[in-house]
Formats: structure tokens, C-alpha cells, sequence
């Protein structure tokens, strides 16, 4: 058997479908340069042995080549104004594909004709395979030629409809240009109207600032004239001054050269008024060795006979009077000195600490005043003989120490229901234990003193401030009006925590600040020997409610007695133990006396106590049931 040979030939029939989809497609954007597939060998048959029809090749029989049916364009619309631009952008764009087409096309021509030369010279008998393939290359061709033709034709439509809509674009155009030029004609006269109107208007503007500049400088040379006028006359005013001043200046000189003759001759007489007040201080010497024999002696029997703290005659009293039944008076020259001598010789530690802090009632002013100063006939001022006594007991702020003194006494006066005596010893003694335990700020602290001067540029008088009274408990009474006394505490002096220590009440919506007592035990501690609800009820807030409760305060007092007014008010005068807490979450009720300890004494008046805190009659009717028994019985 012959050897088949092999050539290696190009697929024909596979560039003829794409020379036919190149043509039909017009949507494909380019063809690649590897269109060309790998060459299939070819069997050659002999003479003998020709193919049967049912060898032919597939792929020569499976060429379709009906072109396809192309929809006919539709008639170009005019474009509008906005399309114009975007239409002139385009036609870039449609030149750049119709050279593509072309291109396309002469690059398949050149392989169709490759094809037809490079195919094979076999010996072709008739019906043999290869007539057939020739014909329908030649049949491909006519096709490729009607494709052409067709082509041509729609590319001269195209052509044509893209004349049309350029003549419409420029027709558009054209009639937008004819508007836009009517406006401009129409802007062209507005404008020169409003230029002519804004140069009328800016010649008057002109005119008008030339007159006002004119006015101006009119007025300011009127307004210069009458101020040199009026500066000419102050300068002769001024002038006319001075002279008097030289005038008087001469006569100054004349008074001081006659004054200073005067000052001479009162030199004189003040050098021999010195050699007599000499004279005087001797004889002042003596007496303040006098009146110092004199306070020995009465310290001496001070402490021999009276308790400082607990006597009803306070020792300043007595000195007092002392010092009035002996009308002595004590030189300003060495007294410095001969205090100093004084305390040196006796010990007055605790004596000048009651002399200058234990107060003094009015009836023991008025009784020893009576006493002592009834034989004199010009008794010396109180303030007088206290002024002594204190440069005696080495102060030297005399006059401040007696204005402090004034001011708790006029307080003290004040006050509507003035206190007993007995309530001011014991208000003394709480007053100094509080001080002594650093509760309280001393009567002499600078808090009080009013350091700005008011809107008259007055220092104000010094304000010991409010005055709460308070019941405090006597363990020591005999009777019910002794047990307990109704005393004044200048709240004032109390120290309180700083800023930084505020506590919140959620009822006043503030900081409010407590006395700096410490723990309750130590409070409970200062106040052992004073006893009773004033120290609850001082405090700002309700520390026994607190321990009870456990939790932390966030009412103070003074809302704590709002709130059981409130409750009162709502749930009626019976409530027994139903007042609630006014802390939120919290489920305790108040007891009743807690109601009595923080309660307004109005408000309290109004509650009606439970059954467990109301008292038993039943024994005290007991002997009055008898007497009607008896009374009553029949004979």
C-alpha cells in the first residue's frame, strides 16, 4: 500500500467561516492575528482507492453561507441642542471603526488568496472531493463580493443619515444662534441703559459728597473758631488764677513765719509743762504699786473662797468693784513694764481665762454697780475700768476685745425670750467644753470680724451671727423647770467641713456642709456632761436616722421635716409608725421618736401618737374611782 503523504496545508473551510463572521458581524470590535489554526494533514488517496461520500470532510459540508439579515436603520432624529456636542465627539470614533472595517477586510482577502494558491495540485479525477471543494470556494467568493457590495451600500446609507443629522445639528445650531443674538442685541441695550443710568447716578453721587465736603469743612472751621475762642478765654481764666495763687502763696509765707514764732513760744511752755508731769508720773508710780498690793490681795482671796467655774460672782465683778472703791488710775508710761512685773509675781493662767470668757448677767452688773459705786459721785465708765483690767491682764487689742465683748452681750439681749442665769452659766460651760474639743471656734477667732468696707466705705459692726436656742438636760435640778434650761449656741462658731467635704441633699438640690464633730461616739462624747435632743437636732443631717436605716444621708434635717409635714399632711394625723423613709429604696418606717426628734414642734403637736407610745391611765384613776365609790355608796 502507498504511503499516504502529509502536507501541511491552511484550513480553508475554518478562514472562509471567519472571513463570513467578519463580515456579517459588524459588532466584533477587531480580529486577532492569531486567527490561523493548526494545519490537519490531508490523506492522499490513490488511484484506486477513492473516498466513498460518506469519507468527505465534515467541516467542508458544514459551511453555511446565507448571510444574515440585517435590520434596516431607522430613520436618524434630530438631535437636540444638548446632543451636538456629544455628536461632534462621535464622528472620531465612527471614522476609527470604518478604517478598522476595512482593514479587516483587506486582511481577509489576503488570506483568501494565500489559500487559493497554496492549496494543493493533486491529479483530481472527475467527482473526486477536490471539484467539489473549488466550487464552493468559488461559491465563497461570489459571497464574499455581495458581502462587499452590501457593505458599501450601508456605509453610503450611513453616510447619508449622518449628513442629515449634521445638516439638522447645524439647522438646530443655527436657529440658536439667531436667538442668542436677538438676546444679545436685547442685553446690548439693557446694558447701555443701566450704564447710562449708573454714570447719571454716580455724577449725582459726586455733586452730592462735593456739597457735603464742602458743609464739613464749613462746620470745622466754625467749630476751630469757637474752640480757640473758648481756649483764649480759659488761658486768661487760667492766667488771672495763677495770680491769685502767688497772692495767696505770699500770704501763706507771712502765717507760717508767725506760726513759727507761736511754736516758740509754746516750746517754752511745754518744757516747764514736762517738769510737772514728772512731778505727776511719780505720784502715778506710787499708786500702781498700790493697786497691784491690791489685785494680789483679791486673787489671794479669790482662791481661798470662790470656785471660778461654778460661782454665780464672777471675779471680774469683783474686780471691778475693787478698783471702783479705790478710784485708782493707771499711767499710760510704764504700764508695760509693770504688767509684766505683775504676772511674773502671780500665776493668772486660769483666772485670766475666766476673767476674759465667763459672761456676765445684768444682774450682777446692776447689783455690784449699786453696791460700789453708790458713795462716789462721779463712779468711772464700765468700759473704763474694763479696759484696765485687760492692759492689766497683758491684752492690748482693748478696744476690740471690748467691742467683741459688746456685741455677744447686745445679742444676747436681743433675743425674745432672754435667758436665765443658771442657762448662761450652763451655755458658758458647753460653749468652752465645744471650744476646748475643737468643735467650736473661739469668741475672739477672726471669722467674725467684717474685714471690706461697705458701699459707705465703712467697716460693718462685727455680726456674731444667728442664735439658736436649744434645751439641754441638768441632771443636777431639783425641780422640772431646773432639769432642763432653754440655752443660746452661737452657731456661727461652729466649724464646719470645707467645700471639698460638701455632702448632696437631694431635697435641697445643694451641697450642704456638716459641723466637723468626727464619729458619733466621739460627739457623743463631747456632749456627755449636756445632755438631750439639741445635739441631733444641731447637726445638719439626721445622723440618728442614719443608724438606724444603714445607709448613706442623702436628705438633710431640714427636708427630713418637710417630708414628715408632707406625709402628715397626706396620710392624715393617724399614722402611727407608716411615715417612710425619704430615702428612695429604702422600706424602713420612722418611729415615732424619731417623728418627735426631727419634726417641727407645730407639726409634731398635730400627730397622734401609736398605741405602744400613749400612756395608761388606768393607775392614775385608780384612787379617784375610790373617791366616787365612797362618795357615791348609798348609807
Amino acid at each position: 500500500m502507498e504511503e499516504a503523504r502529509v502536507e501541511c496545508t491552511p484550513c480553508l473551510d475554518d478562514y472562509a467561516e471567519e472571513a463570513q463572521e467578519e463580515v456579517l458581524d459588524e459588532c466584533t470590535p477587531h480580529i486577532d492575528d492569531d486567527d490561523v489554526q493548526e494545519c490537519t494533514p490531508l490523506p492522499v488517496h490513490s488511484e484506486s482507492s477513492s473516498p466513498t461520500p460518506s469519507e468527505a470532510p465534515v467541516w467542508v459540508s458544514d459551511i453555511n453561507p446565507v448571510p444574515k439579515e440585517q435590520s434596516p436603520e431607522s430613520e436618524p432624529e434630530v438631535p437636540s441642542a444638548s446632543e451636538v456636542v456629544s455628536e461632534t465627539s462621535t464622528e472620531a470614533s465612527f471614522e476609527t471603526e470604518r478604517v478598522r472595517k476595512e482593514g479587516t477586510i483587506k486582511v481577509l482577502e489576503e488570506r483568501l488568496r494565500w489559500a487559493l494558491e497554496s492549496r494543493p495540485k493533486l491529479s483530481v479525477t472527475p467527482g473526486a472531493p477536490m471539484a467539489d471543494l473549488v466550487e464552493r470556494m468559488e461559491a465563497l467568493e461570489q459571497q464574499i463580493r455581495q458581502e462587499r457590495e452590501l457593505r458599501v451600500l450601508r456605509e453610503h446609507e450611513w453616510e447619508e443619515g449622518r449628513r442629515l443629522r449634521l445638516e439638522q445639528s447645524l439647522s438646530a445650531w443655527q436657529n440658536r444662534v439667531d436667538i442668542l443674538e436677538t438676546h444679545k442685541a436685547e442685553y446690548a441695550g439693557i446694558l447701555a441703559s443701566k450704564q447710562a443710568y449708573y454714570e447719571q447716578k454716580l455724577r449725582l453721587q459726586k455733586d452730592i459728597s462735593s456739597r457735603a465736603l464742602e458743609r464739613q469743612a464749613a462746620e470745622n472751621e466754625e467749630k476751630m473758631a469757637a474752640q480757640k475762642a473758648e481756649y483764649e478765654e480759659k488761658m486768661a481764666r487760667y492766667e488771672s488764677l495763677i495770680a491769685q495763687a502767688e497772692e495767696r502763696m505770699a500770704q501763706k509765707e507771712e502765717e507760717l513765719a508767725r506760726q513759727a514764732a507761736d511754736f516758740d513760744a509754746e516750746r517754752e511752755g511745754l518744757h516747764s509743762n514736762i517738769q510737772a508731769s514728772r512731778a505727776e508720773l511719780e505720784e502715778r508710780t506710787a499708786d500702781n504699786e498700790r493697786l497691784q498690793e491690791t489685785i494680789q490681795g483679791y486673787q489671794d482671796r479669790v482662791t481661798a473662797r470662790f470656785s471660778l467655774l461654778h460661782s454665780s460672782i464672777t471675779p471680774r465683778i469683783i474686780m471691778l468693784a475693787q478698783l471702783a472703791s479705790k478710784k485708782v488710775s493707771i499711767p499710760d508710761d510704764g504700764m508695760a513694764e509693770k504688767a509684766e512685773t505683775f504676772r511674773q509675781s502671780c500665776d493668772l493662767g486660769d483666772l485670766t481665762a475666766d476673767l476674759l470668757d465667763l459672761p456676765l448677767t445684768d444682774d450682777e452688773l446692776t447689783r455690784f454697780i449699786e453696791i460700789n459705786f453708790s458713795n462716789h459721785a462721779d463712779p468711772p465708765s464700765l468700759d473704763i475700768q474694763l479696759g484696765h483690767v485687760l492692759q492689766i491682764l497683758g491684752s492690748h487689742d482693748v478696744k476690740g476685745l471690748i467691742a467683741r465683748v459688746t456685741a455677744f452681750r447686745d445679742a444676747l439681749k436681743g433675743l425674745e425670750n432672754r435667758p436665765t442665769p443658771a442657762s448662761l452659766e450652763i451655755a458658758a460651760n458647753l460653749h468652752t467644753r465645744l471650744i476646748s474639743q475643737n468643735v467650736m471656734k473661739s469668741f475672739f477667732d477672726p471669722c467674725l470680724e467684717n474685714l471690706h468696707p461697705d458701699e459707705d466705705g465703712r467697716l460693718p459692726r462685727l455680726t456674731v451671727g444667728p442664735i439658736r436656742m436649744f434645751s439641754v438636760d441638768n441632771p443636777s435640778g431639783t425641780t422640772d423647770d431646773d432639769r432642763v434650761h432653754s440655752i443660746p449656741i452661737f452657731v456661727k462658731l461652729l466649724r464646719r467641713k470645707t467645700s471639698a467635704d460638701g455632702q448632696w441633699c437631694n431635697g435641697c438640690c445643694e451641697p450642704r456642709f456638716e459641723i466637723e464633730y468626727g464619729s458619733v461616739d466621739k460627739w457623743a462624747e463631747v456632749c456627755r456632761q449636756f445632755g438631750g435632743d439639741w445635739m441631733w437636732r444641731i447637726l445638719v443631717f439626721p445622723e440618728k436616722l442614719a443608724a438606724a436605716c444603714g445607709h448613706d444621708l442623702d436628705h438633710c434635717s431640714d427636708c427630713l421635716a418637710n417630708h414628715i409635714k408632707a406625709k402628715l399632711e397626706e396620710l392624715g394625723r393617724d399614722v402611727g409608725d407608716n411615715l417612710p423613709c425619704p430615702t428612695e429604696g429604702c422600706n424602713r418606717r420612722l418611729s415615732y421618736n424619731e417623728i418627735k426628734l426631727y419634726a417641727d414642734k407645730e407639726v409634731f403637736e398635730k400627730c397622734v401618737p401609736p398605741e405602744s407610745e400613749r400612756p395608761s391611765y388606768h393607775d392614775d384613776l385608780t384612787p379617784i374611782a375610790g373617791m366616787i365609790g365612797i362618795f357615791c355608796s348609798s348609807p
